[in-house]
């Protein structure tokens, strides 16, 4: 497949059906880019990551981020949100952790370049327990991921964060590969301009 164009449009799309169908579908809408979700009760088994990588190839559909979600995550309103999504629920951030790894390994079969998913409500107050727990697993995260050598990790914008917030957040993550992916939830969530 030829390299393709600065800013080139691509679409998200979802696992969850035949992998072929799948990406016969979203080449069929002329784009040949895009990023891939797994929902949180897909499998994330290599057999299935070999079973994309044939469909993607076969299309010479270009990956660009394999996006993790999890199982739990409740997009419905803001307060579903700050209590559901991503690293911030106490009760989940160690499945969730092991759960990111499996991804990660799942993208580097498919040859993603990044993996991307939810942070979640990052507190404003950076000696809060949860804003110092998430920031340590954003490194582990950003550890592994660059032990695969894999390009980086993208984080949609924590949505409760105001821009000077998220921009400390990951100043404080300290990792190289840690980038940001998703400015549109600061308008979203009204915390914020992302021009």
């Amino acid at each position: 497949m030829s390299d393709l164009r600065p800013l080139e449009p691509g679409v998200m799309f979802w696992a969850g059906r035949d992998p072929r169908e799948t990406v016969n579908e979203v080449a069929g809408l002329g784009v040949r880019c895009g990023q891939l979700l797994i929902p949180g009760h897909v499998p994330a088994d290599l057999r299935a990551a070999a079973e994309w990588k044939g469909a993607l190839d076969a299309r010479e559909f270009r990956l660009v981020t394999l996006f993790a979600a999890y199982n739990g995550e409740d997009y419905t309103d803001a307060a579903s949100i700050q209590a559901t999504v991503g690293w911030i629920p106490k009760s989940t951030r160690a499945e969730r952790l092991r759960r990111t790894f499996e991804l990660s390994d799942f993208g580097c079969v498919l040859g993603a370049p990044s993996i991307g998913l939810h942070v979640g409500f990052v507190p404003e107050d950076r000696t809060d327990p949860d804003y110092a727990a998430v920031r340590e697993v954003t490194r582990l995260v950003c550890d592994y991921v660059k032990v695969q050598k894999r390009a980086d990790i993208c984080f949609s914008k924590p949505p409760g964060a105001a821009w000077r917030v998220t921009q400390e957040f990951f100043r404080d993550a300290d990792h190289e590969n840690c980038d940001h992916l998703d400015p549109a939830n600061m308008t979203m969530y009204g915390t914020g301009d992302p021009t």
